[in-house]
């Protein structure tokens, strides 16, 4: 009935079929707000799920001493922590990129992304793209998951609050740009940084979120989104 892609939730023409006082009629307006209703809800869904299960207390991954140990580059002196999450990041923007771009499969993907029902026509399994992609993403998500845990503590309700972090960094870099996510990212953590240096009364998240709103205000593309004509 439902499946997930990378552009929310697909749902399928059996449920359609089966709704068509939602789906009648071609109404897309109508579906669209339906798959933003269910996008909500299977959040909601799995976050309670993780709290029965798992509870709200707060959980770290036992690192040993790599949590405390750091690297002098320079003057500078970096958590080895911090810097090996950086670098597969790094390395897996850089292998996402050559996919996109490079195989016949990342072109695909493209394609189904721009034009569904074209990609279709073309002869391209929309269904296997979709399926591939969350694989994708959820190996993603398991890396990042991984390194939050390694370097801070998590509960299973922070999914929310992380969440919004990942949308200000993908709007600041530019939507559609890999590169851009990566320096978004680097731009918010930088702000709550300083911020939170230079103001110690307020909260450091403030400082990031001011920044998002600014760059809405002067660049709603982003940083480096592409500028539609």
């Amino acid at each position: 009935g439902i499946a997930f892609s990378p552009r929310g939730i697909e749902v399928d023409d059996r449920l359609r079929t089966t709704n068509p006082r939602i789906f009648a009629c071609g109404d897309v307006a109508s579906a669209q707000r339906f798959t933003h209703v269910a996008d909500a809800q299977a959040r909601i869904v799995i976050q309670n799920a993780l709290l029965r299960v798992y509870s709200a207390d707060r959980r770290a991954l036992d690192v040993g001493h790599l949590k405390v140990d750091s690297v002098s580059i320079g003057e500078l002196s970096v958590g080895v922590v911090p810097l090996l999450r950086f670098l597969v990041a790094v390395a897996v923007l850089v292998s996402l990129s050559l996919f996109l771009g490079r195989t016949k499969l990342g072109r695909a993907f493209r394609a189904t992304s721009d034009d569904p029902e074209a990609a279709r026509l073309m002869g391209i399994n929309n269904r296997t793209i979709y399926m591939v992609a969350t694989g994708i993403a959820v190996s993603t998500v398991f890396l990042a998951g991984m390194f939050n845990g390694a370097q801070t503590n998590f509960g299973s309700a922070d999914g929310p609050g992380l969440l919004i972090f990942a949308f200000e960094a993908v709007i600041i870099g530019g939507l559609g740009s890999l590169w851009g996510t990566l320096a978004g990212g680097i731009v918010l953590g930088l702000a709550q940084t300083i911020g939170a240096e230079q103001f110690t009364d307020w909260p450091s998240q403030l400082f990031g979120h001011v920044l998002f709103l600014a760059v809405l205000a002067v660049r709603p593309n982003g940083l480096f989104g592409r500028v539609e004509r």
